[in-house]
């Protein structure tokens, strides 16, 4: 009897380390059949369908292994796109702009998130900044050439502040934070999380002013116009990925925040707190055009496009062809 038992277990383990060979193997065939696709994203809440995409399998369903490379801005994963290592990026709509003076053919293929209110501005309550006059002779960051140094003119002209009468320093997102939490600034203007971080960090001392409708920020998927003609159906898988992305948030916002949460370092609580003001859409829409426009002749009259340079024809960003092919109501330009 205890040999049958015995005999019983052997034939059992063996069956067991078959099926698990059968199993790894079906696994290594269907590894080896996605397309792999490096993407560069930013680590920003706005990428959200990026993380539930990838979390969630989305991709893969469309035949795609997406490997998520970190940036801490969507500038740095433009030069990622742009200098060959990685195949698709996040990134808000001024790089591109700039981009467009030089004619590169880096192409935004979708936007993935718009709205009011990413951008803000977070104040030294205690250096006695209580409202925008306040700013004039101090020191303020921003990290020049991106959507923060736009949002700084244009939160500063609205509010009929000169810049020039501030002392501006250029700081990338994370730098900002230990600047104004040690006094080296008394004013940041970006994105979030840095925002929500060093307001956390000041506590009392610090105030977060908000847009107020000045200035819409958006976030594209940009993509090298040859991998794009060279690769259709990537592109078009990856959009589609995000697509389902899109449905999952609105129906499981929750669930959402918890993927996007550990992606941006922020805690599942302060996420929750700005999650509202994101938009989240895949979709190419006339008032991007008209906001790039606006951009483009901001960067020539501040000196920001290369010397003498004249209007680019910021429409040529824009490659509709894939978006409007899976879904003709995503696209209207």
């Amino acid at each position: 009897m205890e040999k049958r038992k015995k005999r019983g277990f052997k034939r059992l383990l063996i069956l067991q380390c078959l099926l698990a060979i059968i199993f790894l193997s079906h696994q290594a065939v269907l590894s080896a059949d996605l397309k792999k696709v490096i993407m560069a994203e930013g680590m920003q809440p706005s990428g959200a369908p990026i993380y539930v995409a990838s979390e969630k399998g989305f991709w893969k369903e469309e035949g795609l292994d997406v490997d998520l490379k970190p940036f801490t801005m969507g500038r740095l994963c433009m030069d990622a796109v742009l200098g060959g290592r990685a195949d698709a990026g996040f990134v808000a709509e001024l790089p591109p702009v700039l981009v467009a003076f030089k004619d590169q053919p880096f192409r935004l293929v979708a936007a993935m998130e718009s709205d009011l209110n990413s951008m803000k501005v977070l104040v030294r309550k205690d250096r006695g900044i209580t409202k925008p006059s306040d700013l004039v002779g101090k020191k303020v960051a921003c990290s020049l050439g991106t959507t923060s140094d736009y949002f700084l003119s244009t939160f500063l002209q609205a509010k009929g502040v000169d810049r020039k009468q501030l002392k501006v320093m250029n700081l990338s997102a994370t730098d900002m934070v230990t600047a104004i939490v040690q006094g080296e600034v008394e004013a940041i203007f970006t994105w979030e999380p840095p925002i929500t971080n060093a307001k956390g960090m000041l506590g009392d001392k610090a105030e977060v002013w908000f847009g107020g409708g000045i200035y819409r920020n958006v976030i594209f998927l940009g993509i090298m116009e040859d991998y794009i003609k060279n690769n259709p159906k990537v592109v078009k898988g990856l959009l589609k990925g995000l697509i389902k992305a899109e449905e999952f948030i609105k129906q499981k916002p929750d669930e959402a925040i918890r993927i996007t949460s550990p992606r941006v370092n922020m805690n599942r609580e302060a996420l929750k707190g700005i999650w509202e003001y994101n938009e989240f859409r895949i979709c190419l829409e006339k008032k991007y055009l008209d906001l790039m426009n606006g951009e483009a002749r901001w960067a020539i009259e501040t000196g920001i496009a290369p010397s003498g340079s004249k209007m680019p024809d910021i429409r040529k960003l824009f490659y509709t062809d894939i978006l409007k092919a899976i879904d003709p109501s995503r696209v209207d330009m």
